[in-house]
C-alpha cells in the first residue's frame, strides 16, 4: 500500500514540475514574442516627418543631374551620391511598410489605436525611364542588411522601450531584407506592403536643396524645398 502511495506522489511530483517547466517556458516565449511584435511602438516614438533623403537637381541637354544625400534619424549623413538620368522628371520609387493596427502600448500616441509605417527609399527614375528599370536606392544605405536611415532610433526610444532595442534592431533588418531580396509576399502576416511612387517633379532652382519627407503615423511622403 505504502509503494503505491509512494509511487502516486512520486507521479503527482512529477507532473506537477512539468506543468511548471512548461508554464515557464510559455511565459519566456511570449516575452520573446512582445520583443519582435511591438515594433509600431518603436515608430509611435518617431517625430511626425522624417526625412531620410535630401537632394539636389540640375537640368542640361536633356538630362537630370541629382546629387543625393543620404540621413540618418538624426539627421546626419549617411551617403552622398551624385547620378543622372535622361529626362526631365524625377520620380522617387518608395517601400512604405504598414505594420499591423493595434493599440499602441508607448510613446504620444499611448493607448490609442493607430497605424505605423516605416518607409525605404526603393528606386529613382525618370518619364523615359521604367520604374523596373530605374536606378536601385536600397544599397546606398544598407549596412549589414541594416537601413541606416533608422540608425539612432534608440534615442528616441523611452524608459521603458530601450530594453527591446536590439529586437527592434532585428526587426527593422528582417524587413529590410525582404525588401532587398524581392520577397515582399512575406510581410503578409504582421505586415502590409505598399509602393509609394512620388510625382514626376519637373520644376527645380538651381541651387536649391529639397527634402523627401516621410510621416510615419500617417504614410504619406511629400518633397519639400528648403
Amino acid at each position: 500500500m505504502n509503494k503505491k502511495v509512494n509511487i502516486i506522489i512520486t507521479f503527482g511530483i512529477i507532473l506537477i514540475f512539468c506543468l511548471f517547466l512548461f508554464s515557464l517556458s510559455c511565459n519566456i516565449q511570449k516575452r520573446q514574442e512582445q520583443k519582435i511584435a511591438n515594433l509600431e511602438n518603436m515608430i509611435a516614438n518617431l517625430k511626425d516627418e522624417l526625412i531620410p533623403i535630401k537632394f539636389k537637381a540640375e537640368k542640361k541637354n536633356g538630362k537630370t543631374f541629382i546629387r543625393l544625400l543620404f540621413l540618418d534619424l538624426a539627421g546626419n549623413k549617411i551617403k552622398d551620391e551624385k547620378l543622372s538620368l535622361t529626362g526631365n522628371e524625377i520620380h522617387f520609387d518608395f517601400q512604405v511598410v504598414k505594420l499591423c493596427d493595434k493599440k499602441i502600448a508607448s510613446g504620444k500616441n499611448k493607448n490609442q489605436t493607430s497605424e505605423q509605417f516605416l518607409f525605404y527609399p526603393y528606386k529613382i527614375y525618370s518619364e523615359n525611364i521604367k520604374p523596373n528599370d530605374g536606378t536601385d536606392l536600397c544599397h546606398l544605405y544598407n549596412q549589414n542588411n541594416f537601413p541606416l536611415i533608422y540608425k539612432g532610433f534608440e534615442s528616441f526610444l523611452n524608459e521603458d522601450n530601450k530594453k527591446y532595442s536590439n529586437a527592434y534592431s532585428k526587426k527593422l533588418t528582417q524587413t529590410f531584407e525582404y525588401i532587398l531580396n524581392d520577397e515582399l509576399g512575406k510581410l503578409s502576416e504582421q505586415f502590409g506592403s505598399a509602393v509609394h511612387n512620388m510625382q514626376g517633379v519637373s520644376e527645380f532652382k538651381k541651387g536649391y536643396t529639397y527634402s523627401i519627407v516621410c510621416h510615419p503615423h500617417t504614410g504619406g511622403i511629400e518633397i519639400r524645398s528648403e
